[in-house]
């Protein structure tokens, strides 16, 4: 269907807990490449020398016509074996250039800087306004996308359990802010739905607050600015 559809180029955005099978894609990317459609693959994690992911980071490099990597070109004393934290990194990836069925290698790895602009912190009293946040709480905040794999309804539970026991602080507020997954086939809906169902079954709506839909990056600031601390899951 790929190439019958005549596309010019197909773009994989990689990540190892979204593909679990790497000699599935490895496949996948060589038969479109043979069949004369460039690949071009975008790793957001990418791992050091001596492990089996390494191995085929390697290899879909390889096979490939363009990798496209996250952060910094270099690397200051990488520690083999483990991801670089916070960025990615091509350092382990230079030899590993050269294009399958090429007599002479050629660099196909672009490395693209992201992120996001560090802002100044909204003070709290107009973060909270501006979020409708109630002044005097004392809010809890997650932030992100909202899936099964990050325990989110074991977290409210958890705040439940101790709002029920009076271990909560007078006025405590945990708000959760974001959407589910767009990569996640079938779960956006499902995860979001079970959290309102242990609220509603719970009576938690004087605790948990739940934001579904999309952060944009240039409120970040504003809800950090309003919490008293974040939960990361």
């Amino acid at each position: 269907p790929i190439v019958k559809s005549g596309a010019s180029v197909v773009h994989i955005q990689h990540e190892f807990g979204i593909f679990k099978d790497d000699a599935v894609l490895l496949a996948f990317v060589r038969a479109l490449e043979d069949l004369g459609v460039p690949v071009v693959i975008t790793a957001h994690t990418v791992y050091l020398a001596g492990t089996q992911r390494a191995t085929f980071h390697r290899q879909v490099v390889r096979a490939a016509s363009c990798t496209i990597v996250h952060g910094p070109t270099r690397h200051t004393d990488p520690d083999p074996g483990v991801p670089c934290p916070g960025c990615a990194t091509t350092a382990p990836l230079e030899g590993w250039h050269g294009k399958r069925g090429r007599s002479r290698p050629y660099m196909t790895i672009t490395a693209i800087d992201h992120g996001t602009t560090v802002q100044d912190r909204t003070p709290r009293a107009a973060a909270r306004t501006a979020l409708a946040l109630d002044p005097d709480a004392v809010i809890a905040l997650t932030l992100g996308y909202v899936t099964p794999d990050k325990a989110c309804d074991e977290t409210v539970t958890t705040i439940l359990d101790m709002r029920d026991a009076g271990e909560l602080p007078a006025g405590f507020r945990y708000v959760l802010a974001g959407a589910g997954h767009v990569g996640m086939a079938g779960q956006k809906s499902a995860a979001l739905e079970r959290l309102h169902t242990i609220v509603a079954a719970r009576h938690g709506e004087d605790t948990i607050d739940v934001r579904p839909g999309w952060v944009a990056p240039a409120d970040l600031a504003t809800w950090f600015g309003a919490c008293d601390f974040a939960i990361l899951n």
